[in-house]
């Protein structure tokens, strides 16, 4: 019998640690980050989420959002984007900071940007359709191009 009361704790126990990190899984628009929903009306108001997943839980928690003009966006647990992608159409300069949105127009004219992802060390990394890398400190500085 004790046998038996061991094995459903440690059913018990199982079930409550899966379900609390469940991993990626769908959840609706209303279920994501305010910040989130206000980033995307703001910066894609013709687009439409097609899909918002969440992964992990609680303070850890992160969301990915697909729009239907084939932009990807990852976002922290408070609604803040980390990255934003967009591989068919690129991305508009005016997601970045006047600083960097200048630098790229000065230094890489015409370039087309596929991918932003802000970083803790590296203030912003951005990937060019050419294949480019461009790296920005934390003062909005290009310190590195990466072929």
């Amino acid at each position: 019998m004790k046998n038996i009361l061991k094995y459903i704790m440690l059913l018990g126990i199982s079930i409550l640690g899966t379900s609390l990190y469940a991993g990626e899984k769908p959840i609706e628009v209303s279920q994501l980050p305010e910040n989130a929903v206000k980033f995307v009306k703001t910066n894609f108001p013709q687009a439409q989420i097609t899909l918002a997943t969440k992964d992990g839980w609680w303070l850890s928690a992160e969301y990915d959002v697909s729009l239907n003009d084939s932009t990807s966006i990852e976002f922290d647990s408070a609604g803040d984007w980390k990255e934003i992608k967009n591989s068919v159409n690129g991305l508009s300069l005016n997601l970045l900071p006047e600083k960097i949105k200048n630098t790229l127009e000065i230094k890489f004219v015409g370039a087309k940007v596929k991918s932003i992802e802000r970083k803790p060390r590296i203030a912003y990394e951005i990937e060019l359709f050419d294949g480019r890398d461009l790296k920005f400190d934390k003062n909005l500085v290009l310190y590195e191009v990466e072929d």
